[in-house]
């Protein structure tokens, strides 16, 4: 199962996730409220706008679903936080390397199509297709 712990804002994270097969109810991340089309605030009792949000949720998702294994890939502070409750953290780097993250990933991957080709097993064929022929950010 694939989740997507994300502090970002649902209508930018449900197209990605829509992409690449993630359910949106595996999708962790805030939600925005708008009033008349103007931002109006955020679900302030998402988990993963507490301090060690991402923790939370994690462990969450671990206790609901049994899983026996769980990676993280991420490239900030706050993904790195989930080193305590994840098996194995991934630092992509690909976009902007911060040393104080990437030299605790347990890898570290500084190429998109490598990061792809590596999870390439979890996706469908034809978006391994799509992805990987084009090199395409999602």
């Amino acid at each position: 199962r694939m989740y997507d712990c994300n502090q970002c804002h649902d209508q930018l994270v449900f197209p990605v996730s829509d992409k690449l097969g993630i359910p949106h109810d595996h999708v962790l991340c805030n939600e925005i409220y708008f009033s008349n089309g103007v931002y109006s605030g955020f679900d302030h009792s998402r988990l993963i706008n507490n301090p060690r949000g991402k923790c939370l949720e994690i462990k969450r998702v671990l206790a609901r679903t049994g899983a026996k294994g769980s990676i993280m890939i991420g490239d900030g502070a706050t993904d790195l936080e989930t080193k305590e409750v994840v098996d194995a953290f991934i630092c992509f780097a690909g976009v902007k390397d911060r040393p104080s993250v990437s030299s605790q990933g347990d890898l570290v991957i500084t190429s998109f199509h490598d990061l792809l080709t590596l999870f390439s097993p979890f996706f469908s064929q034809t978006l391994q297709f799509n992805l990987l022929q084009n090199n395409s950010t999602v």
